[in-house]
């Protein structure tokens, strides 16, 4: 019977990162008798990262806070397209960091029940993914949740955007000609005929609302960045920290290593100097 692709995979992405590599190779060699291709697609997955892993568990559940992050983040990009007001789509960001906020602490109830100690960074970096895996919507990433091995990366503006800028609108260069005397039965277009989905000022909110969009994610990264910088750096003083406490127990123990050192040498000249009297006494 040949292996199921979505079980296999399925099965190995609820594996932990320190348990993947094992699973991965022990999976590819099972299935190969079966099916050669998947074998091989098996054997060439990567690791995940903390943060992949915890998309995919938080994917694989069907959580709901995961389902609210992509609908708040599609309803975002919808209020950002269509124009609406300022304080709409100030409403709708709230709901969707609130949404982010609630799936990263459901992700890291995952790493503590799977009893896996979350890296120094992985707060940070799984923030990042969830606020990227917003900005996509319902249009998921090419590595979905579920079958990711490394953490997300927002997608470009024009994706944040889903629309192409207005143009600025220009003044003629050329003077006009005259217009033609219309008849008096027929009335001059009012200012007001104007079509509103066509009016600058709507453009004009349509394009605030996409920069807003891509400033905040922009924002997002370079804190999330920022975040992971502060935390390296923090890893890497307590590094430091122990390393100045270990000096003097290895001062020590190098000098208790001399001294045994000594002590054996003296020990086997003198074990030597008997055995040789001992010999010289049987003879």
């Amino acid at each position: 019977m040949a292996a199921d692709r979505d079980l296999e995979l399925d099965a190995l992405y609820r594996e932990t990162p320190g348990d993947f590599i094992e699973a991965r190779n022990a999976a590819a060699k099972r299935v190969r008798p079966e099916d050669r291709d998947l074998a091989d697609e098996l054997k060439a997955l990567r690791k995940p990262s903390q943060a992949a892993w915890v998309l995919n568990q938080l994917a694989l559940d069907e959580d709901d806070t995961l389902s609210e992050v992509l609908r708040t983040g599609l309803a975002l990009k919808t209020s950002v397209q269509e124009g609406r007001g300022p304080s709409e789509q100030e409403a709708v960001r709230r709901a969707r960091t609130g949404a982010i906020s609630a799936s990263a602490a459901a992700g890291l109830e995952r790493l503590r029940m799977a009893n896996v100690a979350p890296a120094t960074a992985t707060k940070h970096r799984l923030r990042k993914s969830l606020e990227a895996l917003a900005a996509y919507g319902e249009a998921l990433p090419p590595s979905p949740p579920g079958r990711m091995d490394a953490d997300l990366e927002p997608p470009g503006f024009e994706f944040l955007a889903g629309i192409e800028l207005a143009s600025p609108i220009r003044k003629p260069t050329a003077r006009p000609k005259a217009a033609k005397p219309r008849p008096k039965s027929v009335k001059a277009p009012t200012p007001t005929a104007r079509s509103h989905s066509q009016s600058p000022p709507k453009l004009a909110r349509r394009d605030l609302g996409a920069a807003r969009n891509t400033a905040e994610q922009t924002e997002a990264a370079v804190a999330a960045a920022q975040g992971e910088c502060k935390a390296v750096s923090d890893e890497l003083r307590g590094l430091r920290a122990r390393l100045e406490q270990a000096s003097p127990r290895v001062a020590t123990a190098r000098r208790d290593l001399d001294s045994a050192s000594r002590v054996r040498d003296r020990t086997r000249s003198e074990l030597a100097r008997l055995e040789k009297k001992a010999g010289s006494r049987d003879l």
